[in-house]
C-alpha cells in the first residue's frame, strides 16, 4: 500500500505498508520486511514485477520527487538496489508504470509516466528543479517553496522561488521587509529570500528528470532511461496501458493524461488528447493521430483499464475528473486475437512467435494509476506457444491456432 501525501504536510513522506495476507486476515510486516517503506517518499504506484527474471517478483514503485525504486526480491528478503540500477539520478514527479517486453528480448521493460515537458517546472541534473520545506514562519505547519533556474542579473542561471511575492509573505512576514518592492523580490535568488541555514532544516528534494519515458532493462538489474516522443510530453501522463493495438506482435502503449489540480498561476495541464504511442518492437515508438487511431480522451483523465468483450475485442474505460467515462473497444480485423483466462495465482509466461521470437508476459493486479484490469489476456494472432509460470514456479503449456 502506497502513501501518496500527508494533507497539511507536503512533501513529507507518509508511510506506504507491505501487508502479508495470511489467508483470513493481512499483517502489517513493514517493520521485519521493508522497515524503509515507512518513509519511502509520494508514492504514485509501483509494480511487483521480476525485473532480473531470477523467478522472484520484486518491487520496482514510483513517486513524486522519487527516482524509479527498486526492491530485488532475494528469495522473499528485499534489498533496495535502486543505486544500482544505473537511473537513481532520475529523479521526477513519476505518476505511473505500465509495463511490456517491447523490445523483445525476453525481459520486461517499462514506461514511466512524468509531469512532461511542456511546464514551467523543469529540471536536470545540473540545473535541478528543488523544493525546500521547513516551518518558516514558527506556527507549526511545513511552508513548502519550489526553485527552479532562471537567469539572474548577469545572465547567469542561478536559484529562484517560482512563488510570487505576494504569495511568499503571506506565509513568511520577513519577506516584505527584505524586499519592500516586487522588483527587488523579482531579482532575489532562493538564498536572498531565505538563510541558508533554514532551508536546509527541514526537507529538501531535487528533481532532474521530468520527461514521460521508456524504461529499457539491460538485464541482472540494470536500466537505461529513454524519452518517449514529443507528444508524449505534452502534459502529465497517468493510466496506461501495454497491448498490441494492431495486432503485429509488437506492444504498443494507450495513455491519458493532463491534470487540472493546479494553481492558478500555473494554468490547466489540458494539451493531451489521449495518447496512442505505436511500438516497433525494439524499444522505439512512434505517436499515431487521432484521426489514425480514434483514441480520444480531451479531459481531466486519470484511470484507465482494460476489459475482454464476448468476442474476445478490447475495451478500454478511461475515467476522466468531473467529466464522462469514455469507452473504447478495437475494431475487428482479419487477425483473431487468442484470449486466455488466467488463474489467480499465474505470474507471468512464456509466448513463442511464428516468426521464432520469443516474448515474455507479465500478469499484474494492477499495473498504471488507480486502476485494476482484467486477468483475461489476449495473445498475437502469430503466437504458437504460450508456457504459463505460476508464483510458485509450476507451469503449464498452451498451444495456440496461428491465424495470422
Amino acid at each position: 500500500m502506497g502513501g501518496r501525501v500527508i494533507p497539511g504536510s507536503y512533501p513529507a513522506p507518509p508511510a506506504s505498508y507491505l501487508l502479508r495476507n495470511d489467508g483470513e486476515q493481512f499483517t502489517n510486516v513493514t517493520a521485519e520486511v521493508l522497515p524503509i517503506l515507512d518513509t519511502l517518499g509520494l508514492v504514485t504506484d509501483a509494480l511487483w514485477t521480476d525485473v532480473d527474471n531470477d523467478g522472484w517478483v520484486d518491487l520496482l514503485v514510483v513517486g513524486e520527487w522519487m527516482p524509479l525504486t527498486l526492491f530485488r526480491n532475494n528469495e522473499g528478503s528485499f534489498e533496495n538496489i535502486t543505486v544500482s540500477t544505473g537511473i537513481a539520478n532520475k529523479v521526477g514527479w513519476w505518476n505511473s508504470l505500465t509495463a511490456g517486453d517491447f523490445d523483445q528480448d525476453g525481459d520486461t521493460d517499462y514506461v514511466a509516466g512524468n509531469l512532461g515537458l511542456n511546464t514551467n517546472y523543469r529540471g536536470t541534473e545540473e540545473y535541478p528543479l528543488s523544493i525546500y520545506a521547513h516551518d518558516f514562519d514558527d506556527n507549526g505547519s511545513l511552508d513548502p517553496v519550489i526553485v527552479t533556474y532562471k537567469k539572474d542579473e548577469s545572465g547567469q542561471l542561478a536559484p529562484f522561488p517560482v512563488h510570487s511575492k505576494d504569495d511568499i509573505t503571506s506565509q513568511y512576514l520577513p519577506v516584505r521587509q527584505k524586499f519592500p518592492t516586487y522588483e527587488k523580490y523579482g531579482l532575489a535568488t532562493i538564498q536572498a529570500v531565505f538563510p541558508e541555514e533554514e532551508l536546509m532544516a527541514g526537507f529538501a528534494y531535487h528533481a532532474t528528470h521530468m520527461a514521460s519515458s521508456y524504461i529499457e532493462n539491460l538485464g541482472n538489474g540494470k536500466l537505461a532511461i529513454h524519452p518517449l516522443p514529443t507528444e508524449a510530453q505534452f502534459a502529465p501522463l497517468y493510466g496506461m496501458l501495454s497491448e498490441d493495438i494492431d495486432q503485429d506482435g509488437k506492444l504498443d502503449v494507450l495513455a491519458v493524461g493532463n491534470s487540472y489540480a493546479t494553481e492558478i498561476a500555473t494554468g490547466r495541464y489540458d494539451a493531451l488528447n489521449g495518447l496512442y504511442l505505436q511500438g516497433d518492437g525494439t524499444g522505439k515508438f512512434k505517436a499515431k493521430s487521432i484521426a489514425e487511431s480514434g483514441w480520444y480522451v480531451p479531459g481531466d483523465a486519470k484511470g484507465l483499464a482494460k476489459l475482454r468483450g464476448v468476442k474476445g475485442e478490447s475495451i478500454f474505460l478511461a475515467t476522466q475528473n468531473q467529466d464522462s467515462l469514455k469507452v473504447y473497444t478495437t475494431q475487428p480485423n482479419a487477425l483473431s486475437v487468442q484470449v486466455i483466462s488466467l488463474e489467480p495465482q499465474d505470474s507471468w509466461a512464456e509466448v513463442k512467435l511464428a516468426d521464432g521470437t520469443v516474448l515474455k508476459q507479465e500478469f499484474y493486479y494492477g499495473s498504471t494509476y488507480l486502476s485494476q484490469s482484467t486477468r483475461r489476456i489476449t495473445f498475437p494472432a502469430t503466437a504458437l506457444s504460450v508456457t504459463i509460470y505460476d508464483f510458485q514456479g509450476n507451469s503449464r503449456t498452451i498451444n495456440l491456432e496461428v491465424t495470422g
